[in-house]
């Protein structure tokens, strides 16, 4: 398939998001994206505006200020060492930009959550429509993992109805065909917080780990690597509710009485069953929470 200009363009662009995602505790300057995608600053930011639909800037700040209100939940940590995780100068800082996306200030949404009438909440999924109230307790490993290669399709906009299972399928035929499916894990991941990005804006990305001497050129299926690092893992078998209490578990029980705060990287659900990875009426998943030590003061 023809490599397109777009597909150069977009491919250079995931670079620079894999930075972002990776550098969330610094000051992200435009200059030093713009120099991991290959692009000058000035032809960088109206590209990355095309393609994301975002200015550079408000993106950073919206990732930012969508992990830093997962620590607001599901840690103890204080309002200035959370600000300074995310790179900001100050508490004050911090909570202006918070104030600004969320209409709440990081004290009243650590006690009150999102409010019904948030402009935020009135752009996303209710938290209502994923949510189920976990009632066993679950068994969670900790493992040491590492994806050094994954190929992998990018879907964005993904609760749209389908769009996710059509990724699914495509990337199931290409393994086939390209004969690295028997020997891959499939895994499913998403960088973006279901409860709080914008629907339009939410990303899903399916992948299958391939040999790291595996060489492909596709116009969507691309590259990226899973660094290693500890993960809490859960593995739950059933229906997407099962998936989701699962989820809820690792984050709402299991993680707040633990002594691990989420790490940056990408949680992910491998397919178990990866002959079955395209029937989502029942699911066998594993479920990965990255982690590292929680650091108190």
């Amino acid at each position: 398939m023809a490599i397109t200009q777009k597909n150069i363009y977009s491919e250079r662009i995931n670079g620079a998001l894999n930075y972002v995602n990776a550098n969330l505790d610094k000051k992200i300057a435009i200059e030093d994206l713009a120099l991991v995608a290959h692009f000058s600053p000035f032809h960088f930011h109206r590209i990355f505006q095309s393609l994301m639909n975002e200015s550079v800037g408000n993106y950073i700040t919206r990732i930012k200020l969508e992990k830093a209100s997962q620590r607001l939940s599901y840690t103890d940590k204080s309002i200035l060492e959370i600000s300074l995780d995310f790179g900001f100068s100050s508490t004050a800082t911090f909570s202006r930009a918070f104030k600004k996306y969320f209409d709440s200030t990081p004290t009243q949404y650590r006690k009150n959550g999102l409010t019904i009438n948030s402009k935020i909440c009135k752009n996303t999924i209710r938290e209502s429509t994923y949510y189920c109230p976990v009632k066993d307790e679950k068994t969670v490993v900790i493992k040491e993992l590492e994806f050094k290669k994954i190929a992998c399709i990018t879907v964005f906009n993904a609760f749209e109805e389908g769009k996710a299972l059509k990724a699914v399928n495509k990337l199931m035929d290409w393994s086939k065909k390209m004969g690295v499916f028997n020997e891959g894990e499939i895994l499913g991941m998403s960088p973006d917080d279901a409860v709080l990005t914008p629907k339009e804006k939410y990303r899903y990305l399916i992948g299958i780990t391939v040999p790291e001497d595996f060489i492909f050129e596709d116009s969507v299926i691309k590259c990226m690597r899973i660094p290693k690092s500890k993960y809490a893992v859960i593995k739950v078998s059933g229906t997407i509710d099962n998936v989701i209490n699962s989820w809820n578990y690792l984050y709402n029980n299991w993680l707040i009485n633990s002594d691990y705060e989420p790490n940056h990287l990408y949680a992910f659900e491998k397919f178990l069953n990866k002959k079955k990875a395209t029937d989502w009426s029942s699911f066998d998943l594993e479920l990965s929470l990255p982690i590292k030590h929680l650091n108190k003061i």
